[in-house]
């Protein structure tokens, strides 16, 4: 994973950096996580991916799921206090048309931080 891909280039001296990162990941459900650790063993990194689906019949009653709603989630440490969060949501993701809400960049506290 590439932490900076979307850090936008004027925060990229303002986060402390990654050097060793844990990943998790459940294939049943399609959730992925990733945590940065910086050179003190400090996490500094966060990224969330998930999709719930909900289940649809199809034309002979059988059970189908489709997504429903899909989330992803950036967040880097500031050398300063607080975390710089992006955060893109789409509902029913498959549908024609649809697009992503990207959030607007935000700095929240520790505590708004999934561990």
């Amino acid at each position: 994973m590439d932490w900076a891909a979307h850090l936008p280039e004027e925060y990229l001296h303002r986060v402390k950096i990654p050097v060793l990162f844990e990943t998790h990941s459940d294939s049943e459900t399609g959730a992925r996580k990733t945590l940065g650790f910086d050179r003190k063993s400090e996490r500094c990194f966060y990224f969330h991916e998930y999709i719930l689906t909900e289940e649809r019949f199809d034309e002979e009653e059988a059970i189908f799921e489709i997504p429903a709603y899909h989330e992803i989630v950036f967040a880097w440490k500031l050398k300063e206090d607080g975390w710089l969060r992006l955060k893109a949501c789409t509902s029913h993701p498959g549908d024609c048309g649809r697009r992503p809400v990207i959030h607007p960049l935000e700095i929240v506290k520790d505590s708004e931080i999934e561990r």
